[in-house]
């Protein structure tokens, strides 16, 4: 159940606001937020520079509703291990600047120590975003203050810290919708994640685990652009990766890596984790440039899920996941591609098949 609490907002100026400290974006984990993308709708994130602010970065998140009467929510989240410790504030931070006007994003953060009396389910603050009461205007700063409960037991295991939109708000069906939330500098990402223990607790199967260091197994198709690397400068962990390069032609869409059909069995209507890490080897050149990732079944394109889209300047590097349900269609497999010309490395790909709820 979702309670949407009183709104404690501090408002800034339209312009450029001076920023406070602790934030409740993390810099230091922004690379293991996650987003979801099923038959209502899908989200996905990535590190863009602060709107408005030189030199400063944040945490991009776009929206898309498919389905405006489902009663449903579409969140892009973080799951920490180990939780994240708050006891020693009384209250937080938290910028947003949304490219359109909204009053559709709500924020919801989860310690599991605060009682079910307090709230259903364990949340120690879950609000809307607003400003005045009324909806985020454009291309505007906003601060909102986060207070926290003074029982420290009830903020120092924060297991749950999202954002989500209802499919019902009324935001247009179809039509994506960007908020930045975070000021903060270039991060140093994180290591090994999707190698490793993904961010949160899974109760899932293994369906695919691939880091290259073998060789490229029957598993996979490569375009003519991509190749297994061995070069220390490529290589984004241990011995091997794969790597596009895409700078010298001039087309469009450059699907460089996919499993071959039948090779990956993900179930039609099935939840899946897909994660993989990542090296951006040159910047992308146009402005619509962008890698990304996606699920594609042979029924059409018209049936792509897990979609993630991303743009780093070269020497990022980083983890990206999302959680997929599969619609009723054969043969979905992964795929990865570079939108115009770009370089970037790939590895440590893993698909889990998800059999509990996250929410």
């Amino acid at each position: 159940m979702r309670r949407l609490l009183p709104l404690v907002l501090l408002l800034a100026a339209g312009c450029v606001p001076e920023v406070k400290e602790p934030q409740a974006i993390n810099p230091g984990e922004v690379d293991l937020w996650f987003g979801e993308d099923h038959k209502n709708g899908a989200c996905w994130g990535e590190i863009a520079p602060a709107p408005g602010i030189p030199d400063k970065y944040s945490l991009k998140m776009t929206f898309l509703i498919r389905n405006g009467d489902a009663k449903d929510w579409i969140d892009y989240r973080l799951r920490p291990l180990p939780h994240t410790d708050w006891s020693g504030h009384e209250k937080m931070y938290l910028y947003v600047y949304p490219e359109q006007t909204s009053g559709e994003l709500h924020t919801k953060i989860v310690d599991p120590d605060v009682p079910s009396s307090i709230n259903a389910n364990h949340s120690l603050y879950e609000k809307t975003a607003l400003r005045n009461e009324k909806p985020l205007p454009a291309r505007q700063w906003t601060e909102i203050v986060i207070p926290l409960p003074s029982e420290k037991t009830h903020k120092d295991s924060i297991s749950y810290l999202g954002f989500y939109v209802s499919c019902k708000s009324g935001a247009p069906v179809g039509k994506e919708f960007v908020f930045y939330v975070g000021i903060f500098d270039k991060p140093q990402m994180t290591e090994g994640v999707a190698s490793g223990a993904t961010p949160f607790e899974l109760d899932a199967t293994e369906i695919l685990s691939e880091d290259f260091e073998s060789g490229l197994s029957d598993k996979w198709e490569l375009s003519e652009e991509a190749k297994l690397s061995k070069s220390p400068a490529e290589v984004v962990s241990g011995k091997a990766s794969v790597v596009v390069d895409s700078r010298k032609s001039d087309k469009q869409w450059h699907q460089f890596l996919n499993t071959k059909s039948g090779t990956v069995k993900l179930k039609p209507g099935g939840t899946y984790l897909i994660s993989f890490d990542y090296k951006v080897l040159a910047t992308p050149k146009d402005d619509k440039g962008m890698y990304y990732v996606l699920i594609r079944t042979p029924d059409g394109i018209q049936h792509d899920l897990g979609w993630q889209r991303w743009r780093e300047p070269a020497g990022m590097s980083g983890s990206r996941q999302a959680i997929v349900t599969l619609g009723d269609h054969p043969d979905y497999h992964p795929i990865f591609g570079v939108r115009f010309k770009g370089a970037i490395a790939i590895d440590n790909i893993k698909v889990l098949e998800i059999r509990n709820e996250l929410d």
